[in-house]
């Protein structure tokens, strides 16, 4: 996304009032990064290194968030 971060498009997102579960993917792990995407709503903020282990409970998580939502 050239221009943007993960954390700018959750922004954009939510000022145009869309209500998606978001799970933030960084390969930067900068203090305040995972503390400002969850703060906004984030589902989960993952850092690259860290995917095999949490990515696949990350989705259950914002699959189980949507459905909550939708049904």
């Amino acid at each position: 996304m050239p221009g943007l971060t993960g954390g700018d498009v959750q922004r954009l997102l939510m000022l145009a009032e869309i209500h998606l579960p978001i799970v933030i993917m960084t390969a930067y792990d900068h203090p305040g990064i995972r503390e400002e995407c969850l703060g906004n709503g984030a589902v989960a903020c993952l850092v690259k290194c860290d995917l095999q282990d949490h990515l696949i409970p990350a989705i259950e998580a914002a699959t189980a968030s949507r459905i909550s939502v939708v049904g």
